[in-house]
């Protein structure tokens, strides 16, 4: 407006530009990539299919810390073109593989073309052991990258790299060796000033509860565990240290059978219960001989009789070759009842049962009593 003239529109002190809507713009716009050029070039670029890979289809990674080397974690993947189909005449290589924190993971996978289903696809199978450690959440997570030759057209193979594709690491929970279990141990004497006293085996060892942590490496397995008590379950005097040692509260004695419920927990946060019993004392007497009855068809007893022994031999014409009387027979008062002084045949000794005292096992063997004499 010229000198004096109020402005129809309010005064703006940034650059402020009016254009009408033109028949032809004289401007040009570009686009920039790694190339450049026209918008129209673009246009016509992407309804052109020129061969050559747009992404990785199918790539479901599945891999734990207990995977062993040579298994398989991602099975029949394969690549797309621009158009969204698989294309099945493909070579591909694994250029190389880092993790979430940047180090080089190289080597630890191998790629094979699948043989059931081909056309086109590939399994990814490990080469090294993975351990979900204190790290994992962050640094197990890895990024493979692959380089792809398209050879729809083998006058014209097109070459495309930098196809990349990630899977991460999952945990596998801990186990106790041995699970729930029993512990016969002498009683502990207090001690003065209480606190944890390790409680220990008969040769004088502390008890030590160990567990596994679910990785196939062995030379890592047994890393990173905690151990605890769960608390309100079980004896409120017996303990357990992080690294797995039994104990006891120093304060106060312990007779008996005492349980507790203890938890182990692996780096990842998964975690395993168990029941652990401590006898404080004499050895519980084996459940062998307080059987109260005995089943039909044999010799019977009272609860607390003594039971029968027997001896059995796997070539019983031979004789017995120690627990012997006569007729290489064990005394009547002590071996397995056979209505008859006569020695035991084969079918009174079956095989299952030869060389050993029933009383040895871990268990009563199915259908075969304990025999108490009166």
């Amino acid at each position: 407006p010229s000198a004096g003239t109020t402005p129809t529109y309010a005064a703006i002190e940034n650059l402020t530009i009016f254009e009408t809507e033109p028949d032809l713009s004289r401007l040009d716009f570009y686009f920039e990539t790694s190339t450049s050029g026209l918008i129209s070039e673009l246009n016509t670029a992407i309804g052109l299919d020129i061969g050559g890979v747009f992404s990785i289809n199918n790539f479901n990674f599945n891999q734990t810390e207990a995977n062993l080397i040579g298994d398989t974690v991602v099975s029949a993947f394969n690549f797309k073109g621009i158009d969204d189909t698989v294309i099945t005449a493909t070579t591909a290589t694994l250029d190389g593989v880092v993790d979430s924190l940047g180090d080089d993971r190289t080597g630890q996978w191998t790629l094979e073309a699948a043989t059931n289903p081909a056309n086109g696809n590939y399994n990814l199978k490990t080469a090294a052991f993975q351990y979900y450690g204190t790290s994992a959440p962050a640094g197990e997570t890895y990024t493979f990258t692959f380089t792809v030759n398209d050879s729809t057209d083998p006058n014209n193979i097109v070459t495309t790299t930098g196809i990349t594709a990630t899977g991460a690491l999952t945990n596998i929970a801990p186990t106790i060796d041995g699970g729930t279990q029993t512990f016969n141990v002498s009683p502990v004497t207090p001690q003065p000033g209480g606190g944890f006293v390790a409680i220990v085996d008969s040769n004088g060892d502390p008890i030590v509860l160990t567990g596994l942590n679910g990785t196939a490496d062995t030379t890592r397995n047994r890393n990173n565990l905690e151990w605890e008590k769960v608390q309100g379950v079980g004896a409120s005097g017996l303990q357990i240290s992080g690294s797995g040692g039994l104990g006891q509260n120093g304060n106060i004695s312990l007779s008996g059978a005492q349980i507790i419920r203890v938890r182990l927990k692996d780096a990842g946060g998964s975690t395993v219960t168990a029941l652990i019993t401590v006898v404080f004392g004499p050895n519980n007497v084996p459940g062998y001989f307080t059987q109260p009855l005995t089943p039909a068809g044999y010799f019977g007893g009272s609860n607390g009789s003594s039971l029968t022994w027997y001896f059995t031999d796997s070539n019983v014409s031979s004789g017995f070759s120690n627990l012997d009387a006569s007729s290489h027979v064990m005394n009547i008062k002590y071996r397995e009842p056979v209505n008859s002084s006569s020695t035991p045949t084969s079918s009174d000794n079956p095989s299952s049962f030869q060389n050993n005292f029933i009383c040895a096992n871990t268990s009563l063997p199915l259908g075969f009593p304990f025999v108490k004499e009166r």
